[in-house]
């Protein structure tokens, strides 16, 4: 979830929540953990907006790789199997050919139709991307501004279809490759546009926010011009503004300032100000909830949220003058630690979101995210209910994530390891965070792994292995193996790969292979002891894990390792495409492949180079493009499926049968959310 995109969380009418998170917009049923998707989009979703009386979104994204430009998808978050509307820019209104010109084959899809005509494809505008989006709550409009150079606005009339409500599964696309108008804006970037939910069919107002200003546009069909101004602060102080929402019929806007000031916006002039906090960070009008007397709620950067309303400044203090009039005031303040929650929803404590969208519906739901991609859902307390937490829906990392790891023995449990070295844990089978676990390193996690048995797991740092028992994250070993220097001093190199092997004797021990981009890799042995007890203490029996040696002879990083099922072997993969085999035992390098080519190996297949996975690659690949693979499991809970699959660099996941040991076998593609 991209939390850090303002206003990119909304409520539909039924009471779900919309959301973008990599190439997707997810709706999420708030009873139930209840996900469904819209993917319409072949690179990440950059911003959201919603039609609620229309059950309509739009959604833009950034440009993607390769050959293509941006565009927006007008979708019903009902059935968002297919999109309603995909809008492109196109620099060209006729879709004739000039003199001897041959038409260009159109590249449609099945179920596409051309609104209102078809345009060559060589004459797409190049976007480099769309900031925000916004649609009418008619329906009959949408626009998206674009990061080109000219900051291009660019306004459609949509299909008759996306005027009334979607019943039903959509069974084509209508594909606007013109637009109506394109205005150049220059300046900043826009960041956020928001439409007039109080708008007439025949009206179409937004606002758009950027660094320096926020401007108030109307579209007036009759003669298909695009009226704006900005808004006047007059003899209110002006800060950067990083918030704006329409507040009432009349048009009013709410504005947040940096600096903490809340600005109250009537027509294109700020009529009443005041700082409420160190600094905002986002704010939304209260008229949805009816019989109650707040008018907004406010959350600034330190994770606090404010319920207030306009209404007179108090008297001044004896002996004391300041000028009176109606401002916001704040009647209360709170955080979400200090909240009850149901169980199993408590909030992390010590935790102060940077608050940067928020959304509330009728029955006093509040949708709140975060900077940190942190999405809550709690109840305000202003319709009876008590004020509590509902849902965490979502605790995400704050920066990059590099590491996964799945339980062997838990369903639906894994760990993600990110850049700052903090371990979140999940519970797939629920889809949420498990709020009472998270482990902080001091480095950043590159690899994680779990043993077999679910009772460890091993952290892949900078050139350090880190061992902690599992559920209670207490460090049983830690050891520097990799003492490489960058040109910064920096020591270490990357713990790329991380393997258990199958039990090596008779007495229970294992081996732990480590791969490094040093061109190395290092070895440890796990056994059991047994420690003779005292005179009223049995024996007992303890896990000893010792350092066996380095592995070398790479002449580049590897990238995979894998033992074989006996673990007296161990091969591996680097990313000069070479195949290596030591005998684990005696760290002696074997010169031929074949004395284990038909051994069986421990755990699925994952290494992406040998016969089993010759077929999987193909031409267009160069050597470093399929980053990963793995073999299915059989029904027996065995890692011995027939079905392969392959992570590539062009965002692409490809199923193969199991092996695919002829070349260029034929698959079938999914697509992903991001490099895989």
């Amino acid at each position: 979830m991209d939390g850090s995109a303002p206003q990119s969380v909304h409520f539909t009418m039924d009471g779900r929540c919309v959301y973008i998170a990599a190439r997707l917009c997810i709706i999420e049923d708030l009873l139930q953990p209840r996900q469904t998707y819209f993917e319409g989009h072949n690179a990440d979703v950059l911003c959201l907006s919603l039609a609620p009386k229309l059950d309509l979104a739009i959604s833009g994204q950034q440009e993607p790789p390769g050959v293509g430009s941006s565009y927006a998808c007008v979708w019903c978050p009902s059935y968002p199997s297919r999109a309603l509307c995909r809008l492109h820019c196109f620099l060209d209104r006729s879709g004739a050919t000039k003199g001897d010109e041959v038409p260009r084959h159109r590249d449609r899809k099945e179920g596409e139709v051309d609104f209102p005509f078809w345009c060559p494809g060589d004459r797409r505008a190049q976007l480099r991307g769309i900031s925000a989006v916004a649609i009418a709550a008619s329906g009959r409009f949408a626009v998206m501004m674009a990061l080109d150079d000219k900051r291009s606005i660019i306004l459609f009339k949509l299909p008759a279809c996306c005027a009334k409500p979607v019943t039903s599964e959509v069974s084509q696309t209508y594909v606007i490759r013109v637009p109506t108008m394109v205005v150049a804006s220059g300046g900043n970037i826009c960041e956020l546009a928001t439409t007039n939910p109080f708008d007439s069919e025949r009206r179409f107002r937004f606002a758009t926010l950027n660094k320096t200003a926020v401007k108030l546009y109307e579209y007036r069909e009759a003669s298909n011009e695009l009226v704006h101004g900005a808004v006047i602060f007059g003899k209110a102080p002006q800060q950067h503004l990083n918030h704006v929402a329409y507040a009432t019929e009349a048009g009013h806007l709410l504005m947040c300032g940096k600096e903490g000031r809340l600005y109250d916006v009537h027509g294109s002039h700020v009529h009443h100000s005041a700082v409420l906090s160190h600094q905002l960070g986002c704010a939304v009008s209260l008229w949805k909830i009816k019989g109650q007397s707040y008018e907004f709620l406010a959350a600034d950067t330190t994770g606090t949220f404010l319920l207030g309303r306009f209404e007179e400044d108090p008297p001044a203090k004896p002996r004391k003058t300041r000028p009176l009039g109606i401002r916001p005031q704040v009647a209360e303040r709170f955080t979400l630690e200090q909240l009850p929650a149901k169980p199993g929803q408590e909030f992390p404590k010590g935790l102060r979101p940077k608050w940067r969208s928020l959304a509330v519906n009728e029955r006093g739901l509040v949708l709140a995210a975060s900077e940190g991609h942190m999405l809550v859902i709690f109840d305000l307390g202003l319709t009876g209910q008590r004020r509590c937490i509902w849902r965490v829906v979502q605790v995400g990392h704050k920066v990059e994530a590099w590491a996964l790891a799945h339980h062997p023995k838990i369903p639906g449990l894994c760990a993600s390891g990110d850049e700052r070295g903090v371990i979140h844990f999940w519970d797939l089978e629920q889809r949420k965070p498990l709020l009472e676990k998270t482990y902080r390193s001091d480095q950043t996690v590159h690899r994680l792994e779990f043993s077999p048995e679910g009772d460890l797991l091993v952290l892949g740092q900078l050139g350090i292995v880190t061992i902690l028992e599992f559920p209670s994250l207490q460090s049983v070993h830690r050891r520097r193996v990799s003492f490489v220097k960058d040109f910064r001093g920096q020591e270490g190199e990357v713990i790329s790969w991380i393997v258990f092997s199958n039990y090596a004797d008779g007495e229970d021990s294992r081996y732990l292979a480590c791969a490094c981009w040093d061109q190395n890799i290092y070895l440890f042995r796990l056994v059991w002891r047994t420690k003779a007890g005292h005179k009223h203490k049995g024996s007992e029996r303890h896990r000893e894990i010792m350092y066996r040696g380095t592995l070398t002879g790479n002449s580049s990083s590897p990238t995979h390792v894998m033992f074989t099922a006996d673990a007296q072997f161990l091969v591996s993969n680097s990313t000069d495409l070479s195949i290596l085999v030591w005998r684990t035992g005696t760290g002696e390098r074997l010169h031929c492949l074949a004395a284990v080519r038909d051994m069986p190996r421990a755990g699925p297949w994952r290494n992406i180079i040998g016969w089993p996975v010759a077929g999987v690659w193909k031409k267009s690949y160069a050597q470093s493009d399929v980053n990963a693979v793995c073999q299915s499991y059989g029904s027996g809970g065995q890692p011995d499926g027939d079905v392969l699959a392959v992570a590539d660099d062009e965002h692409m996941v490809n199923l193969y049968r199991f092996p695919a040991p002829i070349s260029l076998s034929q698959g079938r593609q999914q697509l992903g959310n991001q490099v895989l």
